[in-house]
C-alpha cells in the first residue's frame, strides 16, 4: 500500500524537527531518508549563515569609531553639510 502525496508531505514536515528520535525514516525508502538529510543540512546551513550575519554585524557596529558613528546620524537627520556636522562634534560626548 503506497501513502499518498499529503500523507507523505505531513509525516516529512512532522520529522523534519525530530532529530533524537531513531525511529524517523522507519518503513521509508532510502530517498525519503536522503531528502530528510538534505533539508536538515540545507536548513542548519541557513541558520548558522543567518546567526554568522547577525554576530559579524554587531561586531561591526561595536568596533565603529565614536566620530564615524557620530557622523553617520548627523548625515542621517539630512544635515549633509560635513561642516555643519563637524562643528557639532564633541569628543567628550563619546
Amino acid at each position: 500500500m503506497k501513502k499518498s502525496s499529503v500523507e507523505l508531505i505531513h509525516k516529512f514536515r512532522k520529522d523534519l524537527f525530530r532529530f533524537n528520535d531513531p525511529t524517523v525514516g522507519w518503513g521509508e525508502s532510502d530517498r525519503y531518508r536522503q531528502c530528510l538529510v538534505w533539508s536538515r543540512t540545507i536548513l542548519t546551513f541557513g541558520l548558522s549563515v543567518l546567526i554568522l550575519g547577525l554576530l559579524v554585524s554587531i561586531y561591526i557596529q561595536l568596533r565603529e569609531e565614536p566620530y564615524q558613528r557620530f557622523l553617520r546620524t548627523c548625515e542621517q537627520r539630512r544635515q549633509i553639510d560635513a561642516t555643519s556636522c563637524t562643528s557639532q562634534w564633541d569628543p567628550s560626548n563619546s
